[in-house]
């Protein structure tokens, strides 16, 4: 009976054993599961945390070059601004305190040879090299009077053409074309 009363004690230890050791695994599975949970949440987070970082870095990047760019294109348009301002075409000149003087005189003067021969097929412009050039590149857009009516340096009607190509929509002229221009309007329409 003794054995009996061992192989019991025995199965009763086996068992209790059995729901302790259990008992054990559960308790230690469940603190493993709830560390892996927080262990996961804390990198989600930070993962979360640098996905906005990244963001907020793009916004700002973007941002600081939609200034920049605000800024260069204030800084053009105001340095636009002031060189129209300060050229004026019709402005005095060199001593002259009225524009409209030279053209007030009719006579030509030494600085102004006398004017070569109006041609009517060129809209009463001097006939002479470069006249169908500044026809057709003047004259596409406004009256010649507008040329005739000027009294420039090569200077400024140099700065003219320049002006009119940037601000008025103007074609481009060859360099050629451009040097044959300048030589006629300022042979014809000088001070």
């Amino acid at each position: 009976m003794e054995m009996v009363k061992t192989f019991a004690l025995a199965l009763v230890l086996s068992v209790a054993v059995g729901y302790a050791g259990q008992a054990i695994v559960a308790e230690s599975g469940h603190r493993w599961r709830a560390e892996l949970a927080r262990v996961q949440a804390e990198a989600a987070a930070a993962r979360q945390a640098a996905v906005e970082a990244t963001r907020r870095a793009e916004q700002e990047r973007l941002a600081e070059e939609r200034r920049r760019q605000e800024e260069e294109d204030a800084r053009a348009r105001e340095e636009r601004r002031q060189a129209a301002a300060a050229y004026d075409p019709m402005g005095a000149r060199a001593g002259a305190g009225n524009p409209m003087a030279v053209l007030q005189s009719q006579a030509p003067t030494a600085t102004q040879p006398a004017r070569t021969a109006r041609s009517s097929d060129y809209g009463g412009l001097p006939d002479e090299e470069g006249v169908d050039l500044v026809f057709n590149l003047c004259g596409a857009c406004h009256s010649l009077q507008m040329v005739t009516q000027q009294r420039l340096t090569q200077q400024r009607w140099d700065h003219l053409l320049d002006w009119m190509v940037a601000e008025q929509g103007m074609p481009e002229q060859s360099p050629e074309d451009r040097r044959m221009i300048l030589n006629y309007l300022s042979r014809n329409f000088a001070p």
